[in-house]
């Protein structure tokens, strides 16, 4: 929590409601309903060259999945660009930086903090799951980043990866 006002008020707000009210709070995903087993959805994230980006990662899935995060990664193509909302609806801050879906990837990069498990159900048994990799990461200006879901349901599953993300200096 952070005190925005001076006594006598001390009234406090936490630290994402206050970058939401500065205009650097900002939110994206992609959301695929027929990933077959064994396939992956990949969201390719271009990061700032001027700025380091508060991120958070979060997948829901109607079936099991594993989930990743690779930074340094290479592509030849960039894929479709994802809208990444300002959640201050006033502001004319925008994202600095690019996030695509379906990259076409050359190399994953490095692969960071493990692998996620999203316990979603097997086949036609799935009742659906998510995961998120806690608290924030801080990305590196000037890399780019992979964030992958894949299906291990042994059928169709519906996949959605979500980011939020903030920048201190816009």
């Amino acid at each position: 929590m952070i005190n925005v006002y001076p006594s006598p008020l001390q009234e406090t707000i936490d630290i994402v409601h206050k970058r939401v009210h500065e205009g650097r709070y900002f939110s994206g995903g992609y959301y695929n309903g027929t990933v077959a087993d064994g396939a992956s959805v990949n969201l390719l994230i271009q990061s700032s060259s001027t700025q380091a980006t508060h991120t958070k990662f979060t997948g829901s899935a109607s079936g099991d999945c594993t989930f990743y995060i690779y930074e340094g990664t290479t592509f030849s193509a960039a894929g479709t660009a994802i809208t990444v909302s300002n959640h201050n609806r006033t502001s004319s801050n925008v994202f600095s930086g690019t996030v695509t879906h379906t990259p076409t990837i050359t190399a994953d990069g490095t692969q960071l903090d493990g692998i996620g498990f999203i316990a979603g159900g097997t086949k036609s048994s799935g009742s659906g799951g998510d995961f998120g990799f806690g608290n924030e990461f801080l990305l590196n200006a000037s890399t780019n980043y992979l964030v992958r879901i894949t299906n291990n349901s042994g059928g169709t599953a519906k996949v959605n990866i979500h980011i939020e993300a903030y920048q201190p200096t816009l």
